[in-house]
């Protein structure tokens, strides 16, 4: 048992080491990736997860960024509810317009949506709010009150077909696609095509699975952690595979973007950032137990039942972007060992 915990210990200071290391070498060769950045104000609309790590990278690149959150109270962010604070379901229109005059940005971020689909069917009048009204809201205030403002939407691979790329929305959910039903690719579909249609500078950028950590929210890491330090099996989905990437990467490459749409160096109105590689749910509980050094038997496969309203997975197709470093990737054992490192050594309880 003791050799067991050695070299389980010796294995996750070996992938955390390796992590770490790699993370040092992404923030010093994205400082001057963005260096163009310094002078620039960035708003930052929402910080959940992709958010969050679009502020901690931000951060730690010394770029002045205005963030703002919501629901949950972020350090070194404002709140800004989004919807009106009354009984009537609606966009919070002054306060958009206080913090867009307030800040006067040259580019922003805007991530806040209902992210998670079975959320999105639960409640469809809030989805199409956050994820179509409120994007079409926020272009029409910037068009009117500071036309030269350059925005990235943030949209999803779960409305784009996965087989083809080109600058056009043709590619997304057709009439017919079974995943008409899905709220979630609906609203966003929508949002996109709100967004492209109007006349301010936007880069719309699709984002697959992302794996990273909050304060607030508990991942999809953290519940398989529980399951099995409990010796209880836990389930996963069979053929549930998906293009996963580093919450904290995705917000160093957004940067990125911003940079390079700023100098007007994307020739496109929509991006696609997957993650480095396909890896399927079991493999990453895989990681997180020898990571932990727990026992992997407990890891099943299971049938996907036929009513589970989920993200649908896609051959996404890989977009050759000049500049963005390919190479430079985490792997998702290394994104799990980053997470704990965040977890129980940045964030101690």
């Amino acid at each position: 048992m003791l050799t067991k915990i050695i070299a389980t210990n010796a294995a996750y200071l070996l992938n955390l080491k390796n992590a770490q290391e790699k993370i040092a070498s992404i923030q010093n060769i994205f400082k001057n990736l963005v260096f163009g950045l310094e002078g620039k104000r960035i708003l930052l609309l929402g910080t959940g997860l992709v958010g969050t790590n679009i502020l901690e990278a931000a951060t730690s690149l010394n770029l002045p960024i205005t963030a703002t959150y919501n629901s949950h109270k972020i350090k070194n962010a404002v709140y800004l509810p989004v919807l009106q604070e009354n009984k009537i379901l609606g966009i919070n229109i002054q306060g958009i317009k206080k913090i867009l005059t307030g800040t006067k940005p040259d580019l922003i971020i805007n991530t806040i949506a209902l992210a998670k689909p079975s959320d999105c069917q639960k409640n469809e009048k809030l989805a199409w709010l956050l994820n179509s009204t409120f994007p079409n809201v926020l272009a029409n205030m910037i068009g009117a009150l500071s036309p030269a403002t350059k925005l990235i939407q943030l949209s999803t691979e779960c409305v784009f077909d996965g087989y083809k790329i080109s600058d056009s929305l043709s590619e997304t959910l057709s009439e017919n696609d079974p995943q008409d039903s899905n709220t979630y690719s609906l609203s966003k579909k929508s949002g996109e095509e709100l967004i492209y249609g109007s006349n301010i500078s936007t880069l719309i950028t699709r984002l697959s699975n992302t794996l990273g950590f909050t304060e607030y929210q508990t991942t999809w890491e953290d519940q398989v952690k529980e399951t099995l330090m409990a010796d209880r099996p836990l389930n996963v989905f069979q053929n549930e595979a998906r293009y996963f990437a580093s919450a904290l990467e995705t917000g160093y490459r957004l940067l990125q973007l911003g940079y390079l749409f700023m100098k007007k160096e994307i020739p496109y109105k929509i991006i696609h950032l997957p993650g480095p590689e396909l890896v399927t749910r079991k493999q990453l509980a895989q990681d997180v137990a020898n990571l932990y050094g727990f026992n992997p038997g407990l890891i099943n496969e299971v049938p996907v039942p036929g009513n589970l309203i989920r993200r649908p997975y896609y051959l996404l197709a890989r977009q050759n972007i000049a500049n963005l470093g390919a190479e430079l990737v985490l792997t998702t054992e290394e994104t799990v060992a980053l997470i704990r490192y965040q977890k129980e050594i940045l964030q101690p309880t």
